[in-house]
């Protein structure tokens, strides 16, 4: 179930360059997924990632960063006959420039191209970001427009209405964002989102959250609420319905000892749909919880000069429709 803010998403884009730590990263992760369905999906991920300095000036700075990526997903359900064997490969590559005046103020824009050999998805977007109030309180704009190609599909939906699904779709989103530096161990960020697309009524978001952080233990406490609803006449031209959804997501984060971070997440989804034939309420939900433990590595112990990072994770979900499903990831992390 991709649920409304993973439909949504695709439309916004928002991004900044915040570090100063310039230099090359190369991360590989591996995972696996299965549900009690028999239906299982392995994945590897190798992704590649450069930023580099294009100038530096007193408190004023710029920064060009471009991201390479291949994601290689295999599906095996032994029921069904078109996902016993199935591998789709996705390439993708992102570029930005972020500009830095004196500190406080920022303007950046980004390109993006994904393929998948069948479906291709080409992103613009341009942001800028502005601190007031002694640096504790940040306002920033993001825009952006996707244009997604894909080849045409057309089917009977369940009143027998033939559905036409279009070829190239566009999306046009804004986001609006506000952050508040509290207390010296606390943030609260505010969004609001609108996304415009061809095929569907217009969406909107909105999300509130904080992170807390807790010195004298080494950790942080982070919070989100974020609701997505699009709402209007939906016509022949998608497999969208309305759709009306809450998610609520909230971790832990504890350093362990030196260089090793642990987190426990749980993440809760519920979304009310309103399909297109003939407007039946479909309420989904589903709960998730996620393990995580990074180690950073000292490589000169190793004879090699580079940071290294290796992480593990499992999450178990389970949907209102008695899907469970458990996952596996392992990854590696390279700075140099």
């Amino acid at each position: 179930m991709l649920g409304l803010y993973s439909k949504l998403k695709i439309g916004v884009v928002g991004f900044a360059i915040t570090s100063t730590a310039y230099g090359q990263t190369i991360n590989q992760k591996i995972g696996s997924l299965s549900d009690n369905e028999g239906t299982s999906r392995t994945r590897v991920q190798l992704g590649a990632d450069s930023e580099m300095p294009l100038y530096h000036k007193a408190m004023s700075a710029a920064a060009a960063s471009v991201t390479l990526t291949e994601d290689k997903l295999a599906f095996a359900d032994p029921e069904d006959a078109n996902l016993q064997k199935i591998t789709m490969i996705n390439r993708s590559v992102s570029a930005s420039i972020s500009q830095t005046w004196d500190r406080i103020s920022d303007t950046r824009i980004l390109t993006s191209f994904s393929t998948d050999g069948e479906t291709t998805a080409r992103t613009y977007g341009v942001g800028a970001s502005q601190w007031y109030l002694h640096e504790t309180l940040r306002f920033s704009f993001d825009l952006s427009r996707t244009t997604i190609d894909k080849l045409p599909e057309n089917y009977l939906d369940y009143d027998s209405q033939e559905i036409f699904l279009p070829s190239v779709v566009t999306a046009t989103g804004g986001t609006i964002g506000v952050r508040h530096l509290a207390t010296p161990t606390t943030i609260v960020d505010y969004s609001v989102s609108q996304i415009v697309a061809d095929d569907r009524p217009a969406s909107f978001s909105g999300s509130v959250g904080a992170k807390q952080f807790i010195p004298k233990i080494h950790a942080a406490v982070h919070g989100t609420l974020t609701r997505s609803f699009n709402k209007g006449r939906i016509g022949k031209n998608t497999n969208y319905g309305q759709v009306d959804a809450w998610i609520g997501e909230t971790a832990y984060l504890q350093e362990l000892w030196q260089g090793a971070l642990s987190k426990i997440g749980y993440r809760y989804y519920r979304e009310v749909e309103i399909t297109r034939a003939y407007e039946d309420k479909i309420q989904l939900g589903s709960d998730a919880l996620s393990l995580g433990l990074s180690q950073d590595i000292d490589a000169k112990n190793l004879g090699m000069k580079d940071k290294l990072t290796m992480d593990v994770g499992y999450s178990r979900y389970q949907s209102n429709t008695n899907i469970r499903a458990d996952s596996y990831e392992a990854g590696l992390t390279t700075r140099f």
